[in-house]
């Protein structure tokens, strides 16, 4: 698969820089899945293992391992990322659960791209989850759907459907434990 190829060139990628260092040592060990895998053993390395785990190394500390339900390498595409991520979520929504995407990172790191983008050779998340529901939702297949669409920045909660308003909006726990913003606007 696609995942499995990426893997085996950032663990290629690795190992050709690490043999250009001196101070690089390449260790054998086994995943969880029985794989063997090498990694590079270097101050401030990062390695991906498997398509799974990644071992972060520092100095100090010795190597410690990081375990994620998917890594997706610097080639990855907006597609990859829309469907390792997002498509199951969507495909749940529309079987009647309910679901959430959530973008969290440093500033800069590309959440607005990945979320939003609607140039052509990057579409991003959300043009693609809308593509997802209204390619399967109709009202003559017993869907009706209804879009709220909120940013939390800087510990202020804001509606980006009507930005102009710049309020902070109140988060609230209903009786039943549900959690709701009850002055979020909602458009179907």
């Amino acid at each position: 698969s696609k995942n499995t190829e990426r893997a085996a060139e950032c663990q290629d990628l690795a190992k050709k820089e690490g043999s250009e260092k001196s101070d690089a040592r390449f260790l054998q060990k086994s995943n969880e899945n029985r794989e063997d895998v090498s990694y590079q053993e270097t101050a401030g390395a990062v390695d991906i293992t498997s398509l799974q785990e990644l071992v972060l190394h520092r100095s100090r500390h010795g190597p410690q391992a990081f375990r994620f339900d998917r890594i997706l390498g610097e080639k990855a595409t907006q597609a990859d990322v829309y469907d390792s991520t997002a498509q199951e979520i969507v495909s749940d929504v529309l079987k009647g659960y309910n679901g959430t995407i959530l973008a969290y990172g440093q500033t800069g790191a590309g959440k607005t791209h990945t979320l939003s983008s609607i140039r052509t050779e990057s579409i991003g998340v959300i043009p693609r989850a809308a593509q997802q529901i209204f390619g399967t939702a109709s009202i003559e297949n017993g869907y009706r759907v209804r879009l709220s669409y909120l940013q939390i920045y800087c510990e202020q909660i804001q509606d980006l459907l009507r930005p102009e308003t710049g309020d902070n909006l109140a988060i609230r726990e209903t009786g039943d434990g549900r959690v709701c913003v009850p002055d979020l606007s909602e458009i179907e």
